[in-house]
This record gives C-alpha cells, sequence and structure tokens, in this order.
C-alpha cells in the first residue's frame, strides 16, 4: 500500500472491501505513515466527487467498491487469516472476561462462521465466552452480529445508542456511553465518538 504513493506516486488508493473488514481503521494507519514526508488526506466512505475535490493531496479513500476515479488504484482488504482472527478474539474476550479461556479450534470455528470480519469478531468476543455457546452450525452476517449484540443492551443502553447513531454529540448518560464503548458499539474518537455505518444503518432499522 505504501509503495503505491512513495515509489509509484499514486495519488488516489482506495481501500476496498466488505463492511466491518476494518478498512477505515487500515486506511488511518496508511494516512499516519505516510505523514512523515507526504500530505495524505483520508476521505472515508467516499465518493468520485469527494475524490475529485481533493487534487491538492494524495488521498487514500475507503469505498464498498472502486470509486472510478482518475489515476484511481484500489487496494482490496480481505478478512483475516485464522491465526490473527483466533487471535483477535482472545485478546478482545479476555478484556471482557479476564482469565478466559477457550480451545484455539473452538475460537476458530467461531472466527470462521463470523467470516473473519475484524468487526463481527470484536463485538461477539466483548461479550466473553457467551458467543462460544450460540448453536455451531450458525453462520452470521455481519447484521447478524451487530443484532447480536445489540439485542443483548439494557433498554436504556439501546436509546443511548439511538441517540448516538443520530448525532455523535448526543449527551447520553457516562455509564451507558462507557459499556458501550467497552462493547464496541461505539469508538472513541479523541474528545467524541464514532459508530461504524453498518451499526448505524441497522440502529435507524430496529
Amino acid at each position: 500500500m505504501l509503495r503505491l504513493v512513495r515509489l509509484d506516486g499514486v495519488r488516489l488508493v482506495t481501500v476496498t472491501g466488505p463492511a466491518g473488514v476494518g478498512k477505515t481503521r487500515f486506511a488511518v494507519e496508511v494516512v499516519i505513515e505516510l505523514s512523515d514526508g507526504v500530505g495524505a488526506v483520508l476521505l472515508d466512505e467516499a465518493t468520485s466527487r469527494d475524490a475529485a475535490d481533493r487534487r491538492d493531496a494524495v488521498v487514500i479513500a475507503t469505498s464498498g467498491s472502486r470509486l472510478g476515479a482518475p489515476g484511481e488504484r484500489t487496494y482490496l482488504l480481505r478478512p483475516l487469516a485464522e491465526s490473527p482472527a483466533v487471535e483477535l478474539f482472545r485478546r478482545r474476550a479476555d478484556a471482557a472476561s479476564p482469565g478466559f479461556d477457550a480451545a484455539y479450534g473452538e475460537i476458530a470455528a467461531l472466527c470462521r462462521r463470523l467470516g473473519r470480519l475484524p468487526l463481527a469478531i470484536e463485538l461477539v468476543a466483548a461479550r466473553g465466552p457467551e458467543g462460544l455457546r450460540e448453536p455451531s452450525e450458525t453462520t452470521w452476517t455481519l447484521q447478524a452480529a451487530i443484532a447480536w449484540s445489540y439485542g443483548r443492551l439494557k433498554e436504556r443502553e439501546k436509546v443511548a445508542l439511538t441517540a448516538l447513531s443520530v448525532d455523535t454529540a448526543a449527551e447520553v448518560d457516562p455509564a451507558d456511553l462507557a459499556e458501550l464503548i467497552r462493547l464496541g458499539l461505539v469508538t472513541p474518537t479523541g474528545p467524541g465518538v464514532e459508530i461504524h455505518s453498518a451499526i448505524r444503518e441497522f440502529v435507524a432499522s430496529v
């Protein structure tokens, strides 16, 4: 990815991939890496018009598919391989339930059912061993993982998440906000928070 900009001189790289694969997080890391000597900007969930408006800088964009803008190169971000997926689940589950322990194969099977998508893995792992008790034949979409996590919220936490999905600056109870952050439904960003578009879309539909 860095080679496209530093060596090949590409001015627009679009990070593509399925929802929940970590496009935004990856793009942010790339922009930080490029900040030393290259003026790069991040356009999250970009359109071709967004890219055209930033011809003054190197653009790292995220999108579900190619933008179709002149000079664009794409970088496909794929779901995690098995070992990193298991490690992510273990780390997240242990943070939620200190001392969490499960067999590698059991976690690997669950991650496979979750499509090895980082967001889905983090949402389920945030409940500790609870996700491992779900029927082993179930294959979860990202939306199903979000629904599973949402369905286990207390009513006041659902209200807080709904408010934040409409306006991330909305005032909510600090305890509810802390719980939403712990569960991975809301991500802190400096003084504020952000919500993944897939989570926002789900909340708007319920």
